[in-house]
C-alpha cells in the first residue's frame, strides 16, 4: 500500500485521522517518524474495498416528507440497520455475519418524494438513499446485497 509522508503537529485528531488513512505521521518538534497502522473495520479488514451503492425504500401512510432533522435521522437508523444485519449485535463471540464483511459508513437521503392519496391508496412517501460502505470485494455493480463477490462476478462474465 501506498503511504502519504506527511508533518504535523500530533495530537489525537490527527493520530486518527492520519490512522485511518494510513499517513506516516512526523511530529515538528522531533526527528522521529512515527508509522501509524490503518485502522480495522469492525469486521477486520485492514484494506477493505470502498464501494458506493443506492437503493430506494417506500414509507407508506406518511403524510409529508421528512424535516432536516427526520432525515439526519431515519439516515442514522438506516446505517445501524445494515450494519446490524451485516455485521451482527454480538461481533465477539459470533465474529461478521456477512461473508463479504460489509460494513456501511455513510447513508445519505439524496432524494425523497411524496405522493398524496390517490384512486383510494394510501399517501406514500419515496427515500433514495446513496450509501458508503466497505467490504471484501463485494461488487461495485449492486454492493449492498449481492451474495457475489468481485472476483466470482468476472469469472461468470468470461465464461
Amino acid at each position: 500500500a501506498g503511504q502519504v509522508v506527511a508533518a504535523v503537529a500530533v495530537s489525537s485528531a490527527v493520530v486518527v485521522t492520519a490512522a485511518t488513512a494510513g499517513i506516516v505521521a512526523t511530529n515538528l518538534g522531533n526527528t522521529t517518524d512515527a508509522i501509524l497502522p490503518p485502522i480495522a473495520t469492525t469486521c477486520g479488514l485492514v484494506e477493505p474495498d470502498v464501494r458506493k451503492g443506492q437503493f430506494t425504500m417506500i414509507f407508506e401512510g406518511f403524510s409529508r416528507s421528512f424535516d432536516d432533522r427526520e432525515k439526519l435521522i431515519v439516515e442514522s437508523l438506516v446505517a445501524e440497520a445494515y450494519n446490524n444485519l451485516t455485521i451482527g449485535t454480538d461481533i465477539e463471540s459470533v465474529g461478521c455475519l456477512d461473508p463479504l464483511s460489509r460494513e456501511m459508513t455513510e447513508a445519505k437521503l439524496v432524494n425523497q418524494t411524496w405522493d398524496p392519496i390517490t384512486d383510494g391508496l394510501h399517501p406514500q412517501l419515496e427515500a433514495i438513499f446513496e450509501t458508503t460502505l466497505l467490504c471484501d470485494k463485494c461488487t461495485a455493480l449492486r454492493p449492498l446485497f449481492s451474495p457475489e463477490k468481485e472476483d466470482e462476478r468476472r469469472l461468470f462474465q468470461l465464461r
